[in-house]
C-alpha cells in the first residue's frame, strides 16, 4: 500500500515538472497544432503581466529584438518576418485567421441574380495565385464561409473547388445561362439583352489587396464582362451594404471569435434581407432558409451538424460571397525567458492561454513569478468591458480579468470553466421544461472567488445575464431577448430558460463576463455605460487569473496575478521549494530530480521503482 502511494507521487511530481519542461510552440514558423486537452489546466504562473502601449510596428519589433518585451501584442506583417527570423532567441510562429476577406455580390440585383453568373466569377479567380502573392505568401485558400479549423467546416469535402482558375468552365457556365457577346463589342450582354457592367467596391483597409485587383481584372476580362475596380473608404460602402443600399460587389472582411456558426443562419436568411447588418448579400434561398431554420432552433448537436454542413454545401455552390483568400496570423515573442506560449486558433501567440500559461524557464528560477511584458497598439478608452466590445484588440488585453462560465481552448475546442458541469433540456428531454423552451443549467465549482475575496456564486451568474438582458441598449441584450428566466437554484448551482429550442443559447450564456453583483447593484442598470473605473484610483473587483493594478495612460498597464483564482497552482520554486507540499521528503525529491536529469539516472530510477514486482 505505501509503496503504490510512493509510486503514485513520484509518477505525479515528474509529470508536474514535465508539464512546464516541454515547450507548447516549437520552432520557427510552425503552424498551430492540436494542443493537449486543457480540461484540468491550472495558472497562471506568472506574477506580473505588464503591457505597454506601442502604437508603431516597427518600435514593437525593436523591444522584442532589444529584450525590452517578450511578446508583440498583435499580429505582424510578412515582411519583418526574415529580420525576426534571423534574430537569436526569437521564434515567429503563424496560424491561420478564423476569416477571411471575401466578394460580396448582390443577388437581388439584375443580372447577379444568376447563379451561373456567380458560379463562373468563382470559377474564373485564381485563388492560388491571390493566396501566393498576398500577405507575402502568409495566406491560405479557402472556398467555405466556415474556415477550416471550425469542426463544421465542410472545407475539403465537396466534390467542386474554386481554388484553380478554370476559365473554360466559367466562359461555358455564362454561355448556358444566357450571358452572350450579342453585338460583338467584346463583352458579353445580359440574358434580357442589355448591357451592363460590374463595379467592384474595394479598399485600402485590405493590406497589400493589390494581388486581389489584379486577379479580379483578369478574372472579368478572361470573362468578358465589363467591369471597374475602384477604391473607397470601407466603412462607407460597409454602410451602404449595412443598410441593403444599392451596389454590384463589394469587397468585405469577415472575423469570427468562436466556433459557433449561427451567424451562418442569420447572415444569409431571407427573412433578414431588410434588417441592419444581415444578410448583405440579399441572399434568398428557400432550401436554405429551411436548413437556416435547423440549424438556429434545433437542441440537437447532431441535427445542428448536419444543418452546417448542408448550409455550407448550398452557399458554396450559390456564391452569395465569394472567398477570396484567408490570412495567416504571424506571432513574434522570445524564447529566452519564458516557456508556456500558446498558438491560439483565434489570435495565434498573443493570446488569453500564452497570458494564463506562460512561465519562467527553470533555469531563470521558473517555473513560477516573473514579469512577462507585452505591448497593446491602441488606446485604452476605459475599462468598462461593456463599451469594448466592437473593439477589438482593446478588449481581448482586458479580456484577463473576467472569467466566464465556457472557454474555449485554444484548438477552438468548448470546455466548462467556472461551470463544473453543464445541462441542457428541452420538453422531449423533461416534461417540467414546457413545451418548445430550452432549460440550460449550470454547476459551479465552490471556490470561485471575487478578486476582493468574497465568493462568487450562483447568485452572481443570475444576476449577471439578468443584468445584461435588461439594460437599456446594452450590448448583450439581444442574446437574451428569448429568456425567460435566469434563477439561482442552490449556492452553486443556477439555471436559464429560454421560450424557444435552440442549441446557441449555451453560448449566448457561457461566453458573457461574469460580473460581481454586490457591485453592480450600486452601478444600476442605467449606468452599465457610464460606469468608467480608475484602477489606479480604485481597486476593481474582477474574477479572472489577472487584476489591472496599475495604468498609466497611453503608456502601460499593469496587471497582478489574481491570489484568489480558483485555479491557481499552488506555487514551488527556488529557495522556497517545500517537498512536504508534494508529499515527499527530501530523498524521495532527490530521486525525481535524478529522473529529470539524464537518461542513465531515469533507467535507473524505473528499475528501482520495478525491482519489488
Amino acid at each position: 500500500m505505501c509503496r503504490a502511494s510512493y509510486d503514485g507521487r513520484i509518477v505525479f511530481v515528474l509529470c508536474l515538472l514535465l508539464s512546464f519542461l516541454l515547450p507548447t510552440v516549437s520552432s520557427v514558423m510552425v503552424a498551430a497544432t492540436k494542443p493537449e486537452p486543457y480540461s484540468k489546466i491550472n495558472g497562471p504562473s506568472i506574477d506580473k503581466l505588464v503591457a505597454r502601449h506601442i502604437p508603431s510596428e516597427a518600435r514593437q519589433v525593436e523591444a522584442l529584438t532589444d529584450d525590452e518585451i517578450d511578446l508583440i501584442g498583435e499580429g505582424i506583417t510578412p515582411d519583418l518576418v526574415a529580420e525576426l527570423q534571423e534574430t537569436e532567441n526569437i521564434n515567429v510562429s503563424t496560424t491561420p485567421q478564423n476569416g477571411y476577406v471575401c466578394l460580396s455580390i448582390n443577388t437581388e440585383k439584375y443580372p447577379f441574380n444568376y447563379t451561373g453568373f456567380r458560379r463562373a466569377l468563382a470559377f474564373a479567380i485564381d485563388k492560388n495565385a491571390i493566396a501566393e502573392d498576398i500577405w507575402g505568401g502568409y495566406a491560405n485558400t479557402l472556398d467555405s464561409c466556415v474556415p477550416a479549423a471550425n469542426p463544421y467546416s465542410v472545407e475539403g469535402k465537396l466534390n467542386f473547388s474554386y481554388y484553380d482558375a478554370d476559365i473554360d468552365y466559367g466562359n461555358k457556365l455564362l454561355n448556358e445561362t444566357g450571358f452572350l457577346d450579342v453585338d460583338g463589342d467584346g463583352y458579353r450582354e445580359a440574358p434580357n439583352g442589355d448591357n451592363f457592367d460590374v463595379v467592384v467596391w474595394s479598399s485600402d483597409h485590405f493590406i497589400k489587396s493589390e494581388p486581389v485587383k489584379n486577379q479580379l481584372e483578369v478574372a472579368f476580362e478572361a470573362l468578358h464582362i465589363d467591369a471597374l475596380i475602384t477604391q473607397g473608404w470601407y466603412y462607407d460602402y460597409l454602410e451602404r451594404l449595412y443598410w441593403h443600399g444599392d451596389y454590384d460587389m463589394a469587397i468585405l472582411s469577415r472575423q469570427f471569435n468562436t466556433m459557433y456558426v449561427d451567424w451562418l443562419g442569420y447572415n444569409f436568411w431571407s427573412e433578414l434581407r431588410d434588417y441592419r447588418g444581415y444578410n448583405l448579400a440579399n441572399f434568398q434561398n428557400e432550401t436554405f432558409d429551411f436548413w437556416a431554420d435547423k440549424l438556429l432552433h434545433t437542441p440537437d448537436y447532431d441535427a445542428v451538424y448536419e444543418a452546417a454542413q448542408c448550409l455550407q454545401q448550398i452557399w458554396t455552390y450559390q456564391c452569395p460571397e465569394i472567398v477570396l483568400y484567408q490570412k495567416s496570423v504571424i506571432s513574434a515573442y522570445r524564447t529566452d525567458r519564458f516557456d508556456g506560449f500558446v498558438n491560439d486558433v483565434h489570435t495565434g501567440v498573443p493570446s488569453w492561454w500564452t497570458y494564463y500559461r506562460s512561465h519562467p524557464k527553470l533555469a531563470n528560477g521558473g517555473p513560477f513569478g516573473g514579469t512577462f511584458r507585452t505591448t497593446y497598439d491602441m488606446e485604452i478608452p476605459s475599462f468598462n468591458f461593456m463599451t469594448l466590445v466592437d473593439d477589438y484588440p482593446v478588449e481581448a488585453m482586458l479580456s484577463v480579468m473576467y472569467d466566464s462560465l465556457l472557454k474555449q481552448g485554444p484548438n477552438g475546442v468548448e470546455m466548462g470553466w467556472m461551470a463544473k458541469s453543464y445541462n441542457m433540456e428541452t420538453h422531449d428531454d423533461n416534461p417540467a421544461v414546457p413545451n418548445g423552451f430550452t432549460r440550460v443549467t449550470f454547476e459551479l465549482y465552490n471556490n470561485l472567488t471575487w478578486t476582493d475575496g468574497s465568493p462568487i456564486t450562483a447568485e452572481d451568474i443570475a444576476f449577471s445575464i439578468n443584468y445584461y438582458r435588461d439594460t437599456s441598449g446594452g450590448p448583450y441584450g439581444p442574446d437574451f431577448w428569448n429568456m425567460t428566466q435566469a434563477v439561482e437554484m442552490t449556492t452553486y448551482k443556477v439555471r436559464f430558460q429560454f421560450n424557444i429550442e435552440s442549441i446557441w443559447h449555451l453560448g449566448s450564456i457561457g461566453y458573457k463576463p461574469i460580473i460581481p453583483k454586490h457591485i453592480f447593484v450600486e452601478i444600476g442598470l442605467n449606468g452599465w455605460n457610464t460606469w468608467n473605473p480608475k484602477p489606479s484610483e480604485n481597486e476593481m473587483v474582477t474574477s479572472g487569473p489577472f487584476n489591472v493594478s496599475t495604468y498609466v495612460p497611453s503608456e502601460m498597464i499593469e496587471f497582478d496575478a489574481n491570489d484568489h483564482y480558483f485555479r491557481i497552482l499552488q506555487r514551488i520554486s527556488g529557495d522556497s521549494l517545500d517537498p512536504s507540499f508534494l508529499g515527499l521528503t527530501f530523498e524521495e525529491l532527490a530521486l525525481v530530480v535524478g529522473v529529470l536529469s539524464g537518461l542513465v539516472v531515469t533507467t535507473t530510477a524505473v528499475y528501482w521503482l520495478r525491482k519489488d514486482d
